[in-house]
């Protein structure tokens, strides 16, 4: 249990992370260097200074994402709150938010959802590079990730207890990192 937990801590500050990509999502991204402020980042926090600690977190790693990563479309599915649309929106005015996968597949592509809702349609989405998906409360269902795991190719996951981030790519390997995600 504290092996893993200091595995998860090592990961989640780049120690032990070989591949390039993932490495620069853990330290750009997950954990950035102390003193690095994003223009808009005063506005967020007023967005959302009346959320619990774990939602502010959250919130913040999906600003960095928009900030960092190229993602220009947002899926939450179902009648879920729209504040990470609200939160990505400030980082990337560009971001395209809808609630239904779209005919078109293309890179680019978040789904935010939670482990009781992934469909089959989000694992098939998986096989196209340049996906992202955000699996939030994990021990809710069982085997979800694995099936996930078995729909890509090769990608990377960064993997918590309770949430996954899986990045698909045209590649036949996949990179597993475990951290502590918000």
């Amino acid at each position: 249990m504290i092996a893993q937990r200091y595995k998860r801590w090592r990961h989640g500050r780049g120690f032990g992370v070989h591949s390039p990509f993932a490495y620069r999502f853990v330290t750009d991204i997950l954990h950035p260097a102390r003193g690095c402020e994003y223009y808009s980042m005063k506005r967020l926090n007023y967005l959302i200074r009346h959320y619990p600690s774990r939602t502010r977190r959250f919130c913040r790693l999906l600003f960095r994402m928009a900030a960092r990563l190229p993602i220009t479309t947002l899926l939450i599915p179902g009648d879920h709150s729209a504040l990470p649309a609200e939160v990505m929106k400030n980082a990337n005015s560009r971001l395209h938010f809808t609630r239904h996968l779209p005919a078109n597949i293309g890179s680019g592509l978040l789904i935010l959802t939670d482990a009781a809702e992934v469909s089959q349609s989000y694992l098939t989405a998986l096989h196209t590079p340049g996906i992202y998906l955000f699996i939030c409360n994990l021990k809710s269902r069982p085997g979800i990730l694995d099936a996930a795991l078995a729909a890509m190719p090769g990608g990377w996951t960064f993997e918590s207890p309770d949430a996954a981030l899986i990045v698909s790519a045209g590649n036949s390997v996949l990179h597993r990192t475990t951290l502590n995600l918000p």
